[in-house]
């Protein structure tokens, strides 16, 4: 099980982004006179993205350690490239049962040599 504070510095590269989004979004509606529909509907993807990634760091606690690959997409690109490869180095970094990452939510992958 995973601490708070591992979370938080594992996940803070990617709360740092959305957050700069949202500010960004916000200030271009506050900058000008008119409410621009599309500045608030970026600042609510935001809002969304922010609490989805909130979830993802709540449900990961309880997950078996992995990095988390890339934003969105997690391990499912390298996946699609070389499966093999990609689980032999999750093997050697993380052991016989780790945590991947995909598109629409976490696994589980235990292996036995």
């Amino acid at each position: 099980r995973l601490s708070w504070t591992t979370l938080l510095q594992e996940h803070a590269w990617r709360l740092s982004i959305i957050i700069s989004c949202f500010s960004w979004g916000i200030k271009k509606c506050l900058s000008s006179n008119m409410t621009s529909k599309g500045a608030i509907f970026f600042a609510m993807a935001c809002l969304y993205t922010l609490k989805g990634e909130i979830t993802f760091m709540i449900h990961r606690r309880n997950l078996p350690p992995s990095d988390l690959g890339l934003p969105f997409f997690g391990h499912f690109i390298a996946f699609l490239r070389n499966p093999e490869e990609q689980s032999r180095n999750h093997i050697k970094k993380y052991g016989q049962s780790y945590a991947y990452h995909g598109m629409h939510g976490s696994g589980v992958m235990f292996t036995q040599e």
